[in-house]
């Protein structure tokens, strides 16, 4: 309490750490949690079970999914462009996995779902 923030971050990073060490089987649950959180339905906020919500987000899962499990050349891009994507896709995965952040702060990983939405709808409709 009344500490500056420098002082309050370096106490909860000092503490978080700790904790990692000293459970690190829990921490890895956390991880798997946020992963699920992540990709699919934050399911502890209050308004996440709104049928729009639930019905938009397995639709988004559901496509990356199809994107990432689709041969390079049945999605017709190049094999660079697709790996680099699919790369940088998983790697954002696993930064919002070992954040320390709560998992509804990941905004961000709606855009490589978005992505492959956009991958699937091109190579299916157009």
């Amino acid at each position: 309490k009344r500490q500056p923030e420098r002082v309050r971050n370096y106490l909860l990073r000092k503490w978080s750490i700790e904790w990692i060490r000293d459970t690190p089987l829990s921490y890895i649950k956390l991880c798997v949690i946020r992963v699920g959180k992540t990709l699919w339905l934050d399911w502890d906020h209050p308004k996440a079970w709104n049928v729009l919500n639930v019905g938009s987000r397995s639709v988004l899962l559901l496509a990356m999914i199809a994107v990432a499990a689709s041969p390079m050349r049945r999605l017709g891009m190049g094999d660079a462009g697709v790996a680099a994507t699919l790369v940088v896709a998983i790697g954002l995965v696993v930064a919002a996995a070992f954040t320390l952040s709560e998992a509804r702060n990941n905004v961000f990983m709606d855009f490589p779902q978005l992505v492959a939405l956009a991958w699937f709808a091109d190579r299916k409709l157009g």
